[in-house]
């Protein structure tokens, strides 16, 4: 069966529909096919008194092909920045490397050719009419549908100005009517503007995220910061039984420990790939099933760096996500929770956007009236949870020692036993990447 994208898809319906209906009028036959178009499946009713689909708008096919493209290159992207980080930090690493694509989007509306082809290229853009088209319909994506079903989703992004290097008034209100949340200047040296900043991601963080930047730390920062938060906690569509977690050993790339480790036996979505070298299954989020989390299992102890280099081609990470199936497996998951900050610039910067944190050519001269702006640095707050339930510990059950006893019908293990690579989703975007090394 070929796999369609979403335009493919539609231009495919359209052709089959005008051969079908001529097959229908001569025949007064009704028919029914669906069509399998990557992860988006198209239910068609053909009868006499059908009529032909009306083919996307412009728009709408800037809006479809701009999804998809930001899709791919969101997970080339984000690898790229978890590997940067994880071979300068010793321990886990957690980073939302779409957040980063959010802000830059933003100066790539002004930044130079060259600056921003590099921001294009890594979102897989052919110009940026596709960013404002798609951000024109985004309408605060995972973060609104959050709020509908009540799941604890909160983010937060927005770049600051140094009072120095005034904003435009024509990028302000741009940004702002694009992006729901626009830059703004701060002086940086002044007492108080660290607590207004803080203040600020307080308030649309849900008070999740306080005290975000030092007051001692913000004066040594110019130009353009980009700031961003994200914290994430929701009930398991299937929780585990707190019974059957018990210390288990985990095998560390340098350590072998003894970690609270969660059991069950269930249906879960599931594939062992052999492109990536690893296991992968979900576990997906009871408010709405679009949200989700997907663990990736190298094969051996020493794996994961394996595996996050080739996690860098987007392609067959789609292709292997795409290849999910629901099955029957034994999931082994120890406990984790991580709050993590980050200083994204060099981990950017390696990913293959440099040009906007160089004075020289970031050409942002028609987002700051004034010579030579760039972007100082990128700060990144994040907060996440596993445990048997995703929201929290239930006080006054311990944590068993006792084996649990498993029937005798054999099904696949997904055992995280060595470090591994998370992924949490909204759909098919990705929105925060980490590893669990201990």
């Amino acid at each position: 069966m070929q796999n369609l994208g979403p335009i493919a898809c539609q231009n495919r319906i359209l052709t089959l529909a005008r051969f079908y209906l001529l097959f229908i009028i001569a025949s007064n036959m009704p028919i029914e096919i669906i069509f399998h178009c990557a992860t988006y499946t198209f239910d068609v009713n053909f009868s006499a008194t059908t009529s032909i689909p009306t083919p996307p708008s412009p728009n709408d096919t800037c809006v479809a092909n701009a999804v998809e493209a930001l899709v791919l290159g969101n997970l080339d992207f984000t690898p790229k920045v978890l590997d940067s980080l994880r071979q300068r930090n010793d321990g886990d690493v957690f980073v939302g490397g779409v957040a980063i694509l959010f802000m830059m989007s933003q100066l790539a509306l002004y930044a130079s050719n060259a600056a921003s082809q590099q921001i294009l290229n890594a979102m897989r853009f052919n110009d940026t009419e596709q960013i404002r088209c798609l951000f024109a319909a985004f309408g605060g994506g995972p973060k609104r549908r959050a709020r509908e079903v009540d799941l604890n989703l909160y983010t937060f992004s927005k770049i600051y100005a140094g009072n120095d290097y005034p904003l435009t008034t024509q990028a302000q209100d741009e940004i702002q009517e694009l992006f729901d949340v626009g830059p703004e200047n701060v002086d940086f040296n002044a007492p108080g503007s660290a607590e207004k900043i803080n203040d600020e991601v307080a308030r649309n963080m849900n008070n999740t995220v306080v005290d975000f930047i030092e007051p001692e730390i913000l004066p040594y920062f110019d130009s353009l910061l980009m700031l961003d938060a994200f914290y994430l906690k929701g009930e398991w569509l299937k929780p585990f039984n707190y019974k059957d977690t018990q210390f288990r050993y985990f095998f560390g790339a340098n350590n072998i420990v003894r970690k609270p480790t969660m059991y069950q036996r269930g249906t879960f979505l599931y594939y062992d790939s052999e492109k990536l070298g690893c296991q992968i299954m979900k576990l997906l989020y009871k408010a709405d099933p679009d949200f989700k989390v997907a663990f990736l299992l190298p094969r051996s102890t020493h794996g994961l760096p394996d595996l996050i280099n080739r996690l860098k081609n987007g392609d067959d990470a789609a292709e292997a996500f795409y290849a999910l199936r629901e099955q029957e497996i034994d999931v082994y998951i120890p406990k984790f929770d991580v709050t993590m900050a980050n200083q994204l610039k060099i981990p950017t910067q390696d990913a293959g956007i440099n040009l906007i944190f160089n004075n020289a050519t970031a050409g942002l001269e028609s987002i700051v009236t004034c010579n030579q702006p760039y972007v100082s640095e990128i700060l990144q707050q994040l907060t996440y949870q596993i445990d048997e339930t995703g929201v929290g510990s239930i006080t006054g059950i311990a944590v068993s020692s006792q084996q649990t006893s498993q029937s005798s019908h054999h099904v696949p293990v997904f055992r995280a036993n060595r470090p591994f690579v998370y992924y949490l989703f909204y759909k098919r975007l990705l929105l925060a990447a980490g590893t669990v090394t201990y």
